[in-house]
């Protein structure tokens, strides 16, 4: 059994403010599974793949490993990585030009 941790991603435009409303696309890069998938069939724990008012979502219950993160918006695509370390709270930052 894989152990889980949670994930609490933070989006933030180039200037550092929270960017709101941004829908956030996350890819299991071991299992090459969505995780919007697994939010549908129960297996995580979220209120959705979109960041809240503070610029942040979370994912909880998640498997441990690498997800890959990919923003699409205004014409625009970035993407990046995320670690998430078993038993703990990943939390990370990430810029986006927005």
């Amino acid at each position: 059994m894989r152990a889980l941790g949670d994930l609490e991603p933070r989006v933030e435009n180039d200037e550092g403010v929270p960017v709101a409303g941004v829908a956030v696309e996350l890819e299991s890069v071991e299992l090459g599974e969505s995780v919007i998938a697994w939010l549908e069939a129960g297996r995580v724990q979220s209120d959705g793949l979109r960041t809240d008012a503070s610029g942040k979502l979370v994912v909880r219950r998640i498997p441990r490993g690498e997800y890959r993160w990919t923003i699409r918006t205004d014409g625009r695509s970035e993407s990046g990585m995320f670690v998430v370390p078993s038993s703990r709270v990943a939390r990370e930052s990430t810029r986006f030009g927005g």
